[in-house]
C-alpha cells in the first residue's frame, strides 16, 4: 500500500514538474516585443516649425472633395498621428509642427484606415487644418498641455494595439 502511494505521489509530482517546466520554458523562449523610437518631433521643434510654416504653402491636390465631419474629426484625433507613424515612417515627415514620437517594433501596426485613405485625408482635409490649429496654439502657451494630450493618446493607442490585437 505504501509503495502504491509512493508511486502515485511520484508520478503526480513528476507530472506537475513537467507541466511547470514546460510553462517556464515556453515563457523563456517567447518572443518579446521590442520597440524603438523611429523618429521624434519635440515640442520645441514642433513650435518652431508651426511658427515658420506658411498656410498658403499647403496646396490641396486637384480632385479633393469637401471633407465630412467624421473626416475632420479624424484629422483632430490622435489617430492621424498613429496612421502617420504606420504609413509614412521615415519616408516623409508630414507633421513637423505636431509633437509626436513614432515607434517601430516587431509587430505590424494597424492604421485606422488604409494607408491610401490616410494619404488622401492628410492631403485633402487634415494638413492645412492641423497646421492652422498648431500655429494658433504655438503662439500661445497651450502647446504644452495639448502636446501632453497627444502623447497620452499615442500611449493609449499603443496599449490598445499591444493588448487587443
Amino acid at each position: 500500500m505504501n509503495f502504491l502511494l509512493f508511486l502515485y505521489l511520484n508520478i503526480f509530482l513528476s507530472t506537475v514538474t513537467l507541466i511547470e517546466t514546460t510553462r517556464v520554458n515556453k515563457y523563456l523562449h517567447q518572443e518579446h516585443e521590442v520597440y524603438k523610437v523611429e523618429h521624434e518631433i519635440s515640442t520645441t521643434q514642433a513650435k518652431n516649425h508651426a511658427l515658420t510654416m506658411d498656410l498658403n504653402d499647403i496646396i490641396e491636390p486637384a480632385g479633393c472633395q469637401p471633407c465630412t465631419k467624421s473626416e475632420l474629426s479624424y484629422c483632430t484625433s490622435s489617430s492621424i498621428i498613429n496612421d502617420h507613424c504606420c504609413c509614412e515612417k521615415r519616408f516623409e515627415e508630414s507633421f513637423p509642427f505636431i509633437p509626436h514620437t513614432c515607434f517601430v517594433g516587431n509587430k505590424l501596426c494597424k492604421p485606422m484606415f488604409s494607408c491610401d485613405d490616410y494619404i488622401r485625408l492628410k492631403r485633402c482635409c487634415c494638413h492645412k487644418l492641423l497646421l492652422a490649429k498648431w500655429k494658433e496654439m504655438s503662439s500661445s502657451s497651450s502647446i504644452i498641455s495639448y502636446s501632453s494630450f497627444y502623447v497620452l493618446n499615442v500611449i493609449l493607442l499603443y496599449i490598445v494595439n499591444r493588448y487587443l490585437y
